[in-house]
């Protein structure tokens, strides 16, 4: 993977992502930690805004991460869990979902 785009629905992320403004912010390491590995590890790496309407899959598959305990990883190999499959179809079928 050399070439990608990353989506979000926070502008302030993406403008920390994109400037230094937030760099001495609380937050500033990850910042730059992301922007350093964005730099050095892809040959392009873009950031993009998009309506928090547009992601809701990415949501709810968070929503169901921040539910898990941290202690205990998990690695999602093909196929995918049912209910990844379910948030997939539902975010491709109902219209107020994408």
């Amino acid at each position: 993977m050399q070439n990608i785009v990353l989506e979000t629905d926070s502008q302030t992320l993406m403008k920390a992502l994109l400037s230094g403004e937030y760099d001495r912010s609380h937050g500033g390491v990850l910042f730059r930690e992301a922007k350093f590995i964005m730099d050095t590890m892809f040959g392009s790496a873009e950031v993009a805004f998009v309506p928090r309407s547009c992601n809701y899959a990415a949501h709810e598959v968070a929503r169901l991460g921040r539910s898990r305990d941290p202690d205990h990883p998990v690695f999602w190999m093909n196929p995918l869990p049912y209910f990844v499959n379910d948030i997939l179809a539902r975010d491709s079928t109902e219209p107020g979902a994408s």
